[in-house]
């Protein structure tokens, strides 16, 4: 019988050098579970980790779903682009979020707010890139 030892994963926030690293890492090419691999972290923090920093652009895909009693619903080219406008204007997360509420129907919190301005700053910043 052969056993293998688990080894902890580091837990936490990530530190100012493994934020580096991961920015690194994804301008390599690496894939998160490699990523995950090497910095010793669990595959859904850096997952989380990438979307956050917006360290790569957001794919388009639609869904609209239940998840835990919950509506699941994708940004859509319209939302985006009313959340880039409410931002520039001013608007805190917070508030976004209750207009984009009221204005499409489903709900976002401030962090998915967030997590999807990054993201477009990324896909902005990829196409003047390439």
């Amino acid at each position: 019988m052969t056993v293998i030892a688990l080894r902890s994963l580091n837990r936490g926030p990530l530190a100012p050098a493994e934020t580096d690293l991961l920015s690194t890492l994804v301008d390599r090419g690496m894939t998160c579970g490699a990523i995950a691999l090497r910095m010793n972290r669990h595959r859904s923090t850096i997952i989380h980790a990438i979307a956050r920093l917006g360290l790569r652009a957001p794919r388009r895909r639609a869904f609209d779903y239940v998840r835990d009693g919950r509506r699941v619903v994708s940004f859509g080219a319209e939302e985006d682009t009313f959340i880039r406008v409410l931002r520039m204007q001013g608007y805190r997360l917070c508030v976004i979020s209750r207009v984009v509420e009221k204005r499409y129907g489903h709900k976002r919190s401030a962090n998915a707010i967030s997590i999807r301005l990054a993201q477009l700053a990324a896909a902005e910043e990829e196409a003047c890139r390439g």
